[in-house]
């Protein structure tokens, strides 16, 4: 009987890992396609840091984005709650970044029935701040 209620409690404080996950930073190479007269461009390889997520019903490139269906505002933070059920075109999420219009998008795997991507909040008025979690199960 010990044995069970050890287990149990051990999987209830062992968390799951998320299914999706948007990389918290990339590296990209940029130029300048026209520099002006008398100037140089270079590149100072800063990283770039996730700045937001999306949800779309779909390719990202259809631009067809999904608004949370829930949200959950605890003290300092902000959570947006998106429910995903059966969908032929699948349920993408879209990853963007500060400093560059590079975005980085994957289908969600058919397993994904919810997401939950909780914000640092910086006010009351939804997700502002940055990024803490994403948890996609």
């Amino acid at each position: 009987m010990l044995t069970v209620l050890l287990a149990l409690t051990a999987l209830a404080v062992t968390p799951s890992l998320s299914l999706v996950d948007c990389p918290r930073t990339i590296a990209v190479e940029q130029k300048p396609v026209a520099p002006p007269a008398e100037w140089s461009a270079t590149d100072d390889g800063s990283p770039h840091r996730l700045a937001g997520v999306t949800f779309f019903d779909g390719p990202s490139a259809e631009l067809a984005s999904l608004v949370y269906d829930e949200e959950a505002p605890a003290g300092k933070e902000w959570t947006g709650i998106w429910h995903f059920a059966a969908n032929p075109r699948g349920f993408w999420i879209a990853c963007t970044y500060s400093g560059t219009s590079i975005v980085l998008s994957r289908r969600l795997p058919a397993e994904v029935k919810v997401c939950r991507v909780t914000y640092e909040q910086e006010s009351r008025e939804g997700p502002v701040g940055e990024i803490e979690k994403i948890d996609c199960r």
